[in-house]
């Protein structure tokens, strides 16, 4: 027996009935357990990288590698707020039920893609900034600070986001260049291979020509994943290389300050290193759906990407454990912010009860906070 349900068209153009069949609705257990895990890490992300971007605001010392991650959380945050537009309506299309408009749904996530796409690229090559400025700190000590200082960071920063950009620009000019189709009963989205313009002339849009596979292949596989690995594996082994020929070298002759400022400084290093193969290895199944979803069935695809997102989303939320592991000032700074908003809390709750000004209570810190469908959304670091 099939479901129905009447569902809103775009434009307040009336209604449609939709019919499911409920075998196509069905959920297996581990799709059930990768949408909860994928909920849970998308709100940690959120919360995790909004405390990072506070903390790092709250530091008076802005060297290099805070810098480059207090960027990265705000990119990481971002990506985090509008990915969820996108893939969760693989999972959402098994609960008809839950969607009051699919038609909007399918509207909203054609509308973030280029958002999306865009901060993955700005994360992936962030992370890259973050590896050489640990190397360049780790092959030239003495050199480092004139090297990598705050305004070279901040210009470095400002380079990556124009150059991932123009790398997505193709997004923004395929936004404008035709209009999509929304399916109102699954929110599915798709460009149309042919558009008949007013002078009776036919228009193959860019998604399909040659040189588009070839932008998306080189744009998504080479720019996203592909090149910013390598770097970050070649970076990463002369980093250890130079850490363990430093260690034996000085190990025997170092005083017990100059102990504590090497083993922070290792400290600092395992992290990078460690945010690293964490975004080699949380991107390899998007990546995978990005070579994929134009030699298989849209509905392989579909099947496959909340995986990759599941994967795209430990990526973000590790990333703030991995801070706070590794990066004891930050955690520090985290810890304190956490407390201050406790006790504000606290304040607030007797306050209702015995009438004490608030004036005294300690302020808590603000925190900063076709395509065919089954094309995945993108890369994040």
């Amino acid at each position: 027996m099939l479901l129905n349900k009447t569902v809103y068209l775009e434009g307040g153009a009336g209604t449609q009935l939709c019919s499911y069949d409920p075998d196509d609705l069905k959920l297996s257990v581990l799709w059930i357990i990768i949408f909860i895990l994928s909920l849970a890490l998308n709100a940690f992300a959120v919360i995790g990288n909004s405390i990072v971007v506070a903390a790092c605001f709250l530091q008076k010392s802005r060297p290099s590698l805070l810098i480059y991650i207090h960027a990265l959380a705000f990119s990481d945050l971002l990506y985090a707020l509008v990915a969820p537009l996108y893939t969760y309506r693989y999972v959402l299309r098994h609960f008809p039920k839950l969607v009051i408009n699919f038609a909007l749904a399918g509207r909203l996530s054609h509308h973030v893609t280029l958002i999306g796409n865009t901060f993955s690229s700005i994360s992936s090559w962030l992370v890259v900034a973050l590896t050489i400025d640990r190397l360049i700190l780790t092959k030239l000590p003495f050199r480092s600070k004139q090297l990598s200082t705050a305004k070279r960071t901040y210009i470095a920063i400002a380079f990556i986001i124009f150059s991932c950009s123009i790398i997505n620009g193709v997004w923004m000019y395929e936004f404008f260049e035709v209009p999509i189709d929304v399916n109102p009963c699954s929110g599915y989205w798709n460009i149309p291979k042919e558009v008949i313009r007013d002078d009776g002339s036919v228009y193959v849009p860019i998604r399909y020509k040659e040189v588009y596979k070839i932008y998306a292949i080189t744009s998504a596989v080479l720019f996203l994943y592909a090149l910013p690995t390598f770097i970050m594996i070649v970076s990463n082994v002369l980093i250890l290389k130079e850490l363990k020929s430093s260690t034996l070298k000085t190990r025997s002759m170092e005083t017990s300050r100059a102990s504590q400022k090497r083993h922070k400084e290792v400290r600092l290093t395992k992290m990078i290193i460690i945010v690293s193969v964490i975004f080699m290895i949380c991107n390899m199944p998007d990546i995978a759906t990005r070579l994929l979803w134009k030699h298989v069935a849209p509905i392989i695809v579909s099947n496959i990407q909340p995986i990759a997102h599941l994967f795209l989303m430990v990526n973000v939320a590790a990333n703030f454990v991995v801070y706070s592991l590794y990066n004891k000032h930050l955690f520090a700074t985290i810890v304190s912010m956490i407390r201050r908003g406790a006790c504000y809390s606290c304040c607030m709750g007797s306050s209702d009860a015995t009438d004490t000004s608030l004036q005294e209570s300690n302020t808590p810190s603000k925190n900063t906070n076709s395509q065919d469908d089954s094309r995945p959304f993108t890369t994040q670091a």
